[in-house]
């Protein structure tokens, strides 16, 4: 993630969007801004400034739930950092990754909803989710495959879905399972595979 050179950076709330050569969970700025290579014990610098590589180190809040639930205004707690981390991720500019659907949040929810094509609005529902935590590469899945992708597909089918669906990185007989009832509600070919038209359903929020 990158901040705004409009100034003395303010992280996390500056922070815009992925650096593509870095780690989802690194951040490396590449700017000619100046830090302490001994920051204040306890300061923001002190905790996220790696001085050895010279890289700002964020950690992905938690992304994997049991449900997806609907936010709005007012909402907090860990469901709340997941949706503004992702929101970010794709762009937007919720303000701090901290918990708290406030009116940043909510802003930056209804700029993703119309760059996606999605019903206007500022909360975040099913649909959102679902393209949120679809959002990525698209690569053939289907059984036995294992990974990451695979947690990614299944956050997104237990979103889609409204039930749980085990996010372990395992596609096995349950997550095809999901990927069925989830082809054949959304009027697609049902053969337990994820292909480009799967993955373009789930990243289309459908």
């Amino acid at each position: 993630m990158c901040y705004d050179d409009g100034g003395i950076p303010n992280p996390p709330g500056d922070l815009v969007k992925s650096c593509p050569t870095a780690p989802e969970n690194q951040v490396d700025c590449n700017h000619d801004d100046y830090f302490s290579t001994r920051p204040t014990a306890g300061s923001w610098l002190a905790s996220h400034w790696n001085v050895a590589n010279s890289q700002f180190l964020i950690t992905a809040p938690r992304l994997d739930f049991t449900a997806y639930p609907a936010l709005a205004t007012g909402a907090t707690g860990p469901a709340v950092e997941a949706a503004e981390y992702l929101v970010q991720q794709a762009g937007q500019r919720p303000g701090p990754v901290d918990g708290v659907y406030d009116a940043a949040t909510a802003s930056a929810v209804t700029a993703y909803r119309q760059a996606r094509g999605l019903p206007a609005g500022d909360t975040v529902d099913r649909r959102v989710w679902t393209a949120l935590l679809a959002a990525g590469s698209t690569p053939t899945l289907q059984r036995n495959s294992t990974g990451t992708n695979v947690r990614r597909l299944q956050r997104a089918l237990t979103a889609a879905l409204g039930r749980t669906v085990a996010i372990d990185g395992i596609f096995g007989p349950d997550t095809e399972r999901a990927v069925r009832d989830y082809q054949s509600s959304r009027g697609l070919d049902v053969d337990g595979i994820v292909g480009r038209n799967t993955w373009a359903a789930l990243q289309a929020g459908r």
